[in-house]
Parts: structure tokens; sequence; C-alpha cells
């Protein structure tokens, strides 16, 4: 199961999520997440607008088998995105190289 959204840093009254997209079933290995649309064999539903509204955060997390506890997630703001440069990878609440973030993964699991 994967989650992809965001919510308003000061929520409105009715504190709805503003972009989403969602998907269930068995997936494993290595796969790219462009932002706003889940890996292109995944049958996903997607909800609200598709792209980056300042005020927001952002979130992207994926669970196991048991559906239980997220086995990873990264949240970030469009500011933490305009800091990257080409090759740089935003995870564990910073920038960093491609590297440094496949070591950190492997540390993870």
């Amino acid at each position: 199961m994967g989650w992809a959204g965001s919510y308003e840093d000061e929520p409105s009254e009715d504190e709805t999520d503003t972009t989403v997209w969602e998907t269930d079933g068995e997936w494993s290995g290595d796969a790219d997440f462009p932002l706003f649309s889940p890996p292109a064999a995944w049958d996903a539903e997607s909800r609200g607008e598709q792209r980056l509204r300042s005020g927001h955060t952002y979130a992207f997390v994926f669970y196991g088998h048991t559906d239980d506890q997220a086995n990873g997630s990264v949240s970030f703001t469009p500011a933490d995105l305009a800091r990257l440069e080409p090759g740089r990878v935003w995870a564990d609440d910073r920038v960093m190289g491609a590297q440094a973030f496949e070591d950190l993964a492997e540390r993870a699991c």
C-alpha cells in the first residue's frame, strides 16, 4: 500500500487533504515516484490538485504486508524541493547526494 498527499500547514476548518493518490497491492524493489503520479504499473486513485502549492506540506508513506505500520515516509515542502539541485535527493529532512541516500536506505532496511 502506498499513499502520497499534502495538507495545509495552517489547515482550514475542514482540514481536508488537498492532493492525494493511494494504491493497494503488492510491489517490491526499486521504484521511481514522480511527484503527483504513482508508478505507471500501479492502479491508483488520485484526488485533488496534482501540483505543488505553497503553504502545504507533502508526505509520501509506504506500508509493508500487514499495513499496520509505515515502512517509510518522507515529508517536504515546496521550499525544500526548490533547494534541490540535479542529482540531489530530499530524505531524512535534508538534502543529500544519491549515494548517501542509497546508504541511508540500505541501513533502514
